[in-house]
């Protein structure tokens, strides 16, 4: 998905601030894949989840990936991730 983000970044994200902005609307994309470091790996879900609970509206778009699945990570038991557990009952 490397053509995909270039078009985002270079493009779709200037153009989407260009319109927020008599809004007063900020926008700031979160590229959740950068950032985690190698010791964070195994709270790599946690952190992904808090940045998507610090968000008002979350754009989310994802692609396939190929190699190892993780395990479903446990997550604390916290009000912000009940959301999370909703999803997976259902």
């Amino acid at each position: 998905m490397h053509s995909e983000r270039d078009v985002l970044v270079q493009s779709v994200f200037p153009e989407l601030r260009r319109r927020a902005a008599p809004h007063c609307l900020y926008l700031q994309e979160v590229e959740l894949r950068w950032g985690v470091t190698e010791e964070e790996s195994e709270r790599a879900t946690e952190l992904c989840l808090s940045e998507v609970c610090r968000s008002q509206i979350l754009v989310g778009i994802l692609g396939e990936r190929y190699g190892q699945v993780p395990d479903r990570p446990a997550l604390p038991d916290l009000p912000q991730y009940s959301w999370v557990r909703l999803l997976k009952n259902s």
